[in-house]
């Protein structure tokens, strides 16, 4: 009777676990499911905080700018006949194309979370061409949106794979009991990449410009600017209008009490899971009309006029204007959300997981 095979899947995640419960909750599902098919789940983090799921004695620690880990990987994976190297996002590509150099075994996965601006340099198609000819690409690439997935298959063409991504969906569907749109939120990191400069300065507008004195923004976030927003909310005296909460590990409640989201991203955003959760909570967004926001936002949301303040402010004035159209949103957020659950996404991932892994343990038997 032949031994049967040992088959492993080893994660490797950017964000610091326990700093983002998404990043912890996709992982720990899929290593239920993984296990379930007799398959090893080992999840490798850049770091760890006090809110984090794992106990220290099962905290795997990697630091990508060091080589010492490297080694540690490859003698785990030696314990496997056939191992999958999952990285997300970016990992060092030299010392994971180093990783599977000595056995077609060894197969390197990404999954792509993020979207970069135009489309890619003609450069960069044919360095990806020419790497892919040396086998010093990925096996796979995973993108997050229809968004990340046309982009990158100028990059590394047919190996390209969308899995949208998708949050947990039991527990919300509330719906705002407001008939106007008067209290909008933002939840995602201080950065003026997400462009939520423009958005306090929106509200300059609407309230110390056009008095609109009943409009309210919640932000929900952290990062270096707060101490920098906070003083322009004084300056402006606009602290009645413009509330800080600071990063919170659920936004839950923020989402619950809100009227709609204002999504001004300068940047093209892949998947944003912070319009997903809006629309969990039902909430009209109003968005950034670019990247995978569109495809993520569905029928729930109206785009942005534009992304200067003007144009945001004006945006909102609208939306706060017109009630009917604000109830016709409440009424068609979340139509079509139950596909961006944590359940399908996590199947997705375990699908090809196990296509790739025994398709490779046919390929050497």
């Amino acid at each position: 009777m032949s031994k049967k095979k040992s088959l492993a899947v080893f994660s490797f995640l950017n964000t610091p676990s326990g700093s983002f419960s998404w990043w912890d909750d996709f992982p720990h599902q899929i290593t239920i499911k993984l296990n379930d098919k007799h398959i090893d789940h080992k999840c490798f983090y850049r770091d760890f905080t006090e809110n984090s799921i794992y106990p220290i004695s099962e905290q795997n620690l990697v630091k990508p700018n060091s080589w010492a880990w490297l080694l540690e990987i490859y003698y785990l994976a030696k314990d496997y006949d056939n191992v999958i190297f999952h990285t997300h996002s970016y990992y060092p590509p030299l010392k994971l194309y180093l990783l599977t150099l000595f056995s077609t075994k060894r197969i390197w996965v990404i999954t792509e979370h993020r979207l970069g601006d135009g489309t890619p340099k003609k450069w960069k198609k044919f360095l990806r061409i020419f790497l892919r000819k040396l086998k010093l690409m990925p096996k796979k690439v995973i993108a997050v949106s229809d968004a990340v997935s046309n982009r990158n298959k100028l990059l590394y063409g047919n190996n390209v794979i969308r899995i949208h991504n998708g949050i947990k969906l039991e527990g919300s569907n509330s719906t705002s009991n407001s008939s106007e749109a008067k209290i909008a939120l933002y939840v995602g990191r201080l950065d003026p990449k997400k462009g939520i400069w423009n958005l306090i300065k929106a509200f300059d507008i609407l309230v110390n410009q056009h008095h609109k004195n009943d409009l309210k923004l919640h932000v929900v976030g952290g990062g270096a600017l707060l101490n920098e927003l906070k003083s322009f909310t004084v300056s402006k005296q606009l602290t009645n209008n413009i509330i800080f909460h600071g990063y919170q590990v659920d936004p839950s409640k923020y989402y619950a009490n809100a009227d709609f989201q204002v999504i001004p991203t300068v940047v093209q955003e892949a998947c944003p899971l912070v319009a997903l959760e809006a629309r969990s909570f039902n909430l009209p967004i109003l968005y950034a009309n670019r990247g995978g926001l569109p495809e993520t936002v569905g029928k729930g949301g109206i785009p942005l006029l534009g992304l200067t303040p003007e144009l945001i402010s004006q945006s909102i004035v609208n939306l706060s204007k017109d009630s009917k159209k604000y109830k016709s949103l409440l009424n068609v957020g979340n139509d079509g959300l139950e596909y961006f659950s944590i359940d399908r996404m996590t199947d997705e991932y375990v699908e090809l997981y196990i296509k790739i892994l025994y398709k490779s343990a046919k390929t050497h038997l």
